[in-house]
């Protein structure tokens, strides 16, 4: 907005994202609004993607802002193996405690080595899943993934008063990642995907 504002996340704009819908009811999900220097490096992300769509050239509409950044964050803005590659090497840093919630939950294989691999380590994992989805078809390859990883001792919880459509990986109460992709395929190899990696403490205190 005016090249001042960003918000970047998971809501949807619709009537059945605001609680409407009478089958998923309650929707929940989170949304990041950013001020300052980041917001020039998401205005040219969505240029670049309007010119890839249209063939229309704009220019940017950024402004000189007084914003500074209250807190250290990095954007990660992806296509492709870029974004898996990523979210392993976040779960590899974990030491102690790692919190993943996401409305669709289908993992590579290499995401789920990883996940086991830092439990085997030691580390707490807790995983946040709808029990409703919007998407019956992203269920049944999800149960063999949360199986298994249940029987390694991951604790795996169903969001039950609605629909979580929040996509949020927690790392040691140090780092947070907020972002538009999803624990599936599409996000990882084939969605452009916005993320932005957040390493402020108290917002991250606010966000767990």
């Amino acid at each position: 907005m005016d090249g001042q504002e960003a918000y970047l996340g998971g809501f949807n704009i619709g009537e059945e994202y605001l609680g409407n819908h009478k089958k998923l009811g309650y929707w929940r999900d989170y949304h990041l609004r950013i001020k300052g220097e980041g917001v020039f490096e998401i205005e040219q992300q969505f240029l670049k993607d309007w010119e890839e769509d249209t063939g229309q050239r704009l220019s940017p509409q950024h402004v000189h802002t007084s914003h500074s950044n209250r807190a250290n964050y990095q954007l990660l803005l992806s296509t492709g193996e870029e974004l898996e590659q990523k979210v392993i090497k976040l779960i590899n840093c974990a030491r102690t405690k790692l919190t993943i919630a996401t409305p669709y939950f289908i993992p590579s294989e290499r995401l789920m080595d990883a996940l086991i691999s830092a439990k085997e380590k030691g580390v707490s994992i807790d995983i946040l899943l709808p029990d409703n989805t919007d998407a019956w078809f992203t269920k049944p390859p999800s149960y063999p993934k949360t199986e298994k990883l249940l029987s390694k001792g991951i604790r795996i919880f169903l969001y039950e008063k609605g629909f979580f459509h929040g996509k949020v990986m927690i790392i040691d109460h140090t780092v947070a990642n907020i972002s538009t992709a999803n624990w599936d395929p599409r996000s990882f190899y084939l969605n452009d995907e916005a993320s932005c990696i957040i390493y402020d403490r108290e917002i991250i205190a606010h966000v767990e």
